[in-house]
């Protein structure tokens, strides 16, 4: 897997047909049609989203399911804001010198699942929690 795209460093990117292999993989990401978004931009602000939980493991590849590429296209083309998956970010938040047009995903969406809560109380004594039922 390449943790960073290098494409002066053969160790990872490989060589001869293994490298034409691989940024072949990588250019078809983008020529899936419907991952192209230019045609239905926002006005004034831009929707982020957060897809690194949505894939399949394939061997040493991580692969967009049907349901993965549908839920983009709908967060997309709704402009739908998903809690810990996709956001309205206004371009001035973008632009801001804070962030300096970097679009780190973190920065605008926190993906992180919600901590579980354990009621200590009710493990030891027994019997459900007032706020589980």
């Amino acid at each position: 897997m390449i943790d960073v795209a290098d494409f002066n460093d053969a160790d990872k990117l490989g060589k001869g047909k293994e490298m034409v292999d691989r940024l072949s993989n990588l250019v078809s990401i983008f020529n899936n049609p419907a991952l192209h978004f230019r045609g239905n931009r926002a006005e004034g602000d831009d929707i982020l989203g957060d897809a690194s939980k949505g894939f399949m493991k394939d061997g040493n590849k991580n692969r967009l399911r049907a349901q993965d590429i549908h839920k983009i296209v709908d967060a997309f083309t709704r402009q739908l804001e998903i809690d810990r998956y996709s956001r309205m970010v206004p371009l001035a938040e973008i632009s801001d010198p804070k962030n300096d047009f970097n679009l780190n995903l973190p920065r605008y969406i926190d993906s992180t699942e919600p901590e579980d809560l354990q009621d200590i109380d009710a493990h030891l004594r027994g019997g459900i929690p007032s706020r589980d039922i």
